[in-house]
């Protein structure tokens, strides 16, 4: 029973991250996201902060846990942005092979950074 209570927050961890990570992806257009442009990548990573420590209000999950859903998020995000500009607008953006290992790493740190900051705030 406490196996399957923590697959479902995995689960909803993953669910959010990948709106949060989707949220500068989707609201652009295709040509305008630039996986190699500091100011992208850090307000993509802040969002990714937020969105854990908001995340861990309502999910009690271990860093560990939080890091791999956000990881996935982030690469849910990201190939749902590539596929969506092939469909919609015939679009293929060239930095694909660029843009899953960023999505990973940025995950990856929104997560356990996000995690972090919401113990120092309990502790605090």
């Amino acid at each position: 029973m406490i196996e399957t209570t923590r697959q479902n927050y995995k689960t909803i961890a993953v669910l959010i991250s990948t709106l949060g990570g989707g949220l500068p992806l989707w609201t652009r257009a295709p040509r305008q996201v630039d996986f190699t442009d500091i100011s992208f990548l850090s307000v993509w990573l802040l969002i990714g902060i937020g969105t854990s420590v908001v995340s861990l209000l309502f999910i009690n999950l271990k860093m560990r846990d939080m890091v791999g859903s956000f990881t996935i998020g982030y690469v849910v995000a990201v190939v749902t942005m590539f596929v969506s500009s092939i469909l919609i607008s015939n679009y293929v953006h060239g930095q694909l092979t660029l843009a899953l290992p960023v999505a990973m790493g940025i995950g990856a740190l929104s997560g356990a950074a996000g995690s972090l900051t919401w113990k120092w705030i309990k502790r605090s």
